[in-house]
């Protein structure tokens, strides 16, 4: 009895073989019918960024994130469209946010999201692809000023101090 039971798991556990003979691992897949009656699996359109930064200051507002800056990085890094940074109070509130954050955008039909920074909880960066969002301690934010890094204009070349440092060389 014992050696039927364990070959049933066994089996059970193979993957599936279909007609061509390749192994594809048994899921199950929501799939609808094509013209043919044939199952087609659905490919759920991603959420634009616009809808993803709504979505993210909805969930860091309801969460009491303190603090909320968006910046439009569009033309300014080819890396992400958005970044959105935001206080915690506590190590503890932090890493409550950037689950809550992890959850919703996971539940909207994003993939891919990646989370560093959750152990220390000094700094948490959420990369949803085309939106960045870093949730820091007040005194760490302090210190990094992310903010003013991104709104200054890198390659400045039209004003006077850049053109005299240009014209000296």
């Amino acid at each position: 009895m014992k050696g039927k039971t364990l070959s049933k798991i066994k089996q059970n556990n193979r993957p599936h073989k279909d007609k061509k003979g390749s192994a594809t691992p048994r899921t199950k897949t929501r799939a609808t019918p094509n013209a043919k009656g044939r199952a087609t699996p659905r490919a759920t359109p991603s959420p634009s960024p616009a809808h993803i930064v709504e979505q993210v200051l909805s969930v860091l507002q309801d969460n009491k994130a303190e603090q909320i800056t968006t910046l439009d990085l569009r033309g300014k890094a080819s890396f992400t469209d958005y970044m959105i940074i935001a206080s915690g109070r506590s190590k503890r509130h932090i890493n409550a946010v950037a689950d809550y954050l992890h959850r919703a955008l996971k539940n909207s039909g994003i993939k891919n999201i990646h989370i560093e920074g959750l152990p220390n909880c000094d700094w948490v960066l959420v990369d949803a692809g085309d939106v960045l969002i870093h949730i820091f301690r007040p005194e760490v934010r302090d210190f990094y000023k992310i903010e003013k890094m991104w709104q200054a204009d890198i390659m400045d070349t039209q004003s006077p101090s850049n053109q005299l440092q240009l014209n000296n060389e």
